[in-house]
């Protein structure tokens, strides 16, 4: 019984403490913390399968993985073009994203559309999103992942 009140002591806070308003944002961060949604990929889309992301981290919405379990969210402004992606940046669903991440970190990973339908717990409860404006969002595995963190 105290077990099952500590947890949810801990889930309330950390609900709370990921629910903040970004008011509590120091002044010239790109962390986000947003109500906004990921877009995910349908059948009909066009886009490549897989993308090899190379680029700058822009934006960051951190994850956690511990108790509960919440994807992080990255925005990357890619340094080349690719082909068949018509977008100058990448919007990516992590696997647990430590809060080391900076942005203006290079990165280069390996990312999969993210489709809606995966098991993981990081790609179905997802922190937030970064407005990518309709841009549908890949994903990273959790080895992919750890190349950032």
């Amino acid at each position: 019984m105290i077990k099952h009140l500590i947890f949810l002591l801990l889930l309330v806070t950390l609900t709370s403490a990921f629910s903040q308003s970004s008011d509590n944002i120091p002044t010239g961060t790109n962390i986000v913390r947003s109500k906004k949604s990921v877009v995910y990929h349908n059948e009909n889309n066009q886009l490549p399968d897989t993308l090899i992301v190379r680029g700058t981290i822009n934006q960051i919405l951190y994850g956690y993985c511990g108790y509960i379990c919440m994807g992080g969210v990255v925005e990357v402004k890619l340094t080349q073009s690719l082909h068949n992606y018509p977008f100058n940046y990448a919007y990516l669903v992590t696997a647990c994203l430590e809060n080391g991440i900076t942005c203006g970190q290079k990165i280069v990973v390996n990312a999969s559309k993210l489709t809606g339908t995966e098991k993981e717990c990081y790609y179905q409860n997802v922190s937030g999103g970064i407005d990518s404006k309709g841009v549908p969002f890949y994903k990273l595995s959790e080895s992919e992942t750890k190349k950032i963190n």
